[in-house]
């Protein structure tokens, strides 16, 4: 035998002792319930990334529909501008949220992981998982409540109860 063939399986037997190889499938030591129960987590955490990845197209949707609104003199109804601003930045917080978690969904195997890790954005350690998702949802309320709010009282009818002047 050549030493080059000597030298490339010494190399190997050598990689094989430093890294024994990776299972393909479970071990039946780990049992069938805990891989039905890692791919139920697993299977979780791929719907909300998926759900936040939805989400995010929704608020720029939304938040382009907005923002084309206050671009342009209202033709169909009037709209108080100062609302519907409002509601363009509360959408934009909830797709910060919406990509916060989308973003950290690969550093995790299941969706309870990702519920009980702090993160933020930047790698900063502000929120749970779950408080996330929890201000995501909270500030797209808020925004659609400022834009049915902005839809309310631009016609100039309920301006002196909210104190707003046109």
């Amino acid at each position: 035998m050549s030493t080059f063939f000597r030298a490339l399986e010494r190399a190997e037997q050598d990689r094989a002792r430093r890294h024994p190889a990776a299972l393909s499938e479970p071990t039946s030591e780990w049992g069938p319930a805990f891989s039905a129960e890692s791919r139920k987590g697993f299977e979780q955490l791929k719907l909300l990334f998926d759900y936040a990845k939805f989400d995010i197209g929704l608020y720029i949707t939304v938040g382009m529909i907005f923002a084309t609104a206050l671009a342009f003199e209202p033709a169909v109804f009037k709209f108080h501008r100062g609302f519907l601003s409002l509601a363009v930045g509360f959408i934009c917080l909830a797709g910060i949220a919406a990509g916060i978690i989308a973003s950290r969904c690969a550093h995790f195997t299941s969706q309870s992981e990702l519920w009980a890790a702090k993160f933020g954005p930047f790698r900063w350690s502000c929120l749970k998982g779950e408080s996330w998702t929890y201000v995501q949802h909270f500030c797209f309320g808020i925004a659609l409540i400022a834009a049915v709010l902005s839809v309310l009282m631009g016609d100039g009818k309920w301006l002196p109860i909210a104190g707003c002047t046109p």
